[in-house]
């Protein structure tokens, strides 16, 4: 495998609001300004290959919550993504190596989540298969005449191709969870079994990987999400009920999911993960040990990116609402012994932007600087209209 070459950039972003007729400058904003760092960099002597990952709402079929959305599909779907590959990325492609946009709820409908009324269900199902289909069709350039049990059926995870000899896998935390309520939340999957299982495999060849190169630094294992899986949310954390997990859409929601995924992690004892996603409006990084009994401690990383514009201040999450320094010990998992978590977040700005992470080994100034080893650094650096 090669090594990450010395300076591998990658743009993490989430969440582009549509602009409205008063206000196309600042919807633009902060891809303008990655614009103009990603040609900084390219013209840097030490210039490697330069990607964007988008970890979510990427586009929104539902801007105006409903009172002015086009209801006919091509409108509501469709063509927010030609609004975005027309007008948008060609702003951006001659600067990138890779693009690749990941699906979370409002490329189908607000805070998707399966629903126990039928009708309702009914109506869910119908805007995620037109969602899911778009979202082929534009982000994965898959143009085949596909059926309504065919698109329900196309993974959306799975492991991707490598970032500058990086492993990289993608979690689907949206399109397979199952219902949630007061009784059942402890035990509702936030994904399949299939899901779990495939990612509980890569964990380990990417272990074996590191074992196969003895002496030789951990190279970094990219896992890209919607949801973040670290901070907690206050209100989940000091709650005292496993119900109050209601209360958050993230993987805190879903105690089973946090459960099996840190079991796996710290079972298989893979060093260097870096875990990256969006939606909550705004960014930071968090810096987690687990301990499993019987097992060393197992230190994984999370970068959180705020939205590239986030019009209403409503809808931003807050640095208060989320617990910066926490510990506890995983319930809820089928199977798998709880482990203890120790978690610790900076944040790093509120409002509209996103982070740039740098994989090597020199100094950067400003930012995050994360440590996968002694030989191996990456470095994270906000860019927003707070800094």
């Amino acid at each position: 495998m090669p090594e990450a070459p010395t300076r591998a950039i990658l743009m993490l972003a989430s969440c582009q609001y549509p602009p409205d007729l008063l206000r196309e400058g600042p919807a633009y904003r902060s891809l303008a300004r990655m614009r103009a760092r990603l040609r900084t960099l390219a013209a840097g002597p030490d210039a490697g290959p330069r990607a964007l990952w988008m970890a979510g709402d990427t586009i929104y079929v539902d801007p105006t919550a409903g009172l002015f959305d086009p209801e006919h599909p091509l409108d509501r779907y469709d063509a927010p993504y030609r609004f975005l590959r027309g007008r948008i990325w060609q702003r951006l492609e001659d600067e990138l190596d890779h693009v690749f946009c990941l699906a979370d709820d409002h490329e189908y409908q607000e805070n998707w989540e399966p629903s126990a009324r039928p009708r309702v269900q009914r109506d869910l199902e119908t805007a995620l298969i037109h969602g899911k289909r778009a979202h082929l069709r534009h982000m994965h350039g898959d143009e085949r005449d596909l059926t309504d049990e065919q698109v329900r059926c196309t993974r959306l995870w799975g492991e991707r191709a490598r970032f500058a000899g990086m492993p990289v896998f993608v979690l689907d935390l949206r399109t397979e969870r199952e219902h949630r309520s007061a009784t059942t939340v402890a035990r509702a999957r936030m994904v399949s079994d299939a899901q779990m299982q495939a990612f509980t495999e890569w964990l380990k060849e990417v272990r074996q990987e590191d074992e196969a190169k003895p002496g030789r630094a951990p190279v970094p294992k990219l896992v890209l999400s919607a949801s973040t899986l670290l901070p907690r949310r206050l209100v989940v954390a000091e709650a005292g009920h496993v119900a109050a997990a209601l209360y958050s859409d993230a993987c805190d929601g879903f105690p089973r999911f946090m459960a099996e995924t840190f079991g796996a992690i710290a079972e298989i004892g893979v060093r260097g993960l870096l875990f990256l996603s969006g939606d909550e409006h705004l960014s930071f990084v968090t810096r987690a040990e687990l301990t499993a009994r019987g097992r060393a401690p197992v230190v994984i990383h999370s970068v959180h990116a705020s939205p590239l514009y986030g019009p209403y201040p409503f809808a931003n999450g807050r640095a208060e609402a989320f617990v910066e320094e926490d510990a506890f010990e995983t319930v809820g998992g089928e199977g798998s012994e709880p482990v203890r978590v120790r978690a610790s977040t900076r944040f790093l700005g509120v409002g509209n932007g996103f982070c740039e992470l740098g994989f090597g080994t020199q100094t950067v100034s400003g930012g995050v600087g994360i440590s996968i080893s002694g030989e191996r650094s990456i470095h994270c650096i906000w860019y927003g209209d707070d800094g």
